[in-house]
């Protein structure tokens, strides 16, 4: 998949976006030949029991492109529009 949405964003001219994900390639990635890193790397596998527990996941889900590094959209609405621009 991240090979398919990094295909997608060199057939658009979009060097914003391949920019900031070619930035976000750690170092040791980088010497392997990595050029884009598409996705935040997680190991710690939550179970989720309650709603409200739930609700902050998907939260975060919705949230994460909108900050920290990757900021590719001002708000969540705006990421869907962006993914769909890519499909």
């Amino acid at each position: 998949m991240a090979y398919g949405i990094a295909d997608i964003l060199k057939k658009q001219n979009n060097e914003i976006i391949l920019d900031k994900l070619s930035k976000a390639v750690n170092v040791s990635d980088k010497k392997r030949g990595k050029l884009n890193e598409v996705f935040e790397s997680s190991f710690d596998i939550k179970e989720c029991f309650t709603k409200k527990f739930i609700m902050q996941k998907l939260d975060y889900i919705h949230q994460n492109p909108c900050t920290g590094k990757w900021n590719l959209a001002d708000c969540p609405e705006n990421y869907v529009q962006f993914c769909r621009i890519l499909l």
